[in-house]
């Protein structure tokens, strides 16, 4: 059953895409678990200062509500963020994701994320914080990005 509390975080012009994305998972006989939907950008900033691989705050899909991350269990078999990439691949996740227009952090080039499935294209996040440290350059860092209509 897909949890809603994650979804009705994401923004509004892309939620659709990640509900019929997990119904499809859910079709399939596959139970997911959302970890992680939209984040404000201190939880981005904590993040980062954590592990620096994380994205640095404003660069983070997940900040603007265009991310989600999963575990995904089927059978004896548990998908999470250690689980290897061929059988990432193997389940199928990565194959339906793409059918729907997502992008698949198992094929970062500098960072393997396979939990993380998102809609946007490289280089927007940083248009996008760029934009907001312009119009807002007092509090960026509180704005709620994933209620804004982004223009893709």
């Amino acid at each position: 059953m897909i949890n809603s509390q994650h979804i009705s975080l994401l923004n509004p012009q892309k939620s659709h895409v990640f509900r019929d994305f997990i119904y499809e998972l859910e079709d399939n006989g596959w139970q997911v678990i959302i970890t992680q939907s939209w984040r404000n950008f201190l939880v981005q900033e904590r993040l980062h200062k954590q592990n620096p691989k994380n994205a640095a705050p404003g660069n983070s899909s997940h900040e603007y509500g265009f991310a989600i991350d999963i575990n995904a269990k089927k059978g004896t078999i548990h998908l999470k963020k250690a689980t290897p990439k061929q059988e990432w691949i193997d389940s199928g996740i990565p194959a339906i994701a793409e059918k729907y227009g997502l992008r698949w952090g198992g094929n970062f080039l500098t960072y393997y994320d396979p939990i993380h499935f998102d809609c946007v294209k490289p280089g927007d996040t940083a248009r996008w914080f760029n934009y907001l440290k312009k119009t807002y350059p007092d509090n960026y860092l509180l704005i709620e990005a994933n209620k804004i209509n982004w223009k893709f």
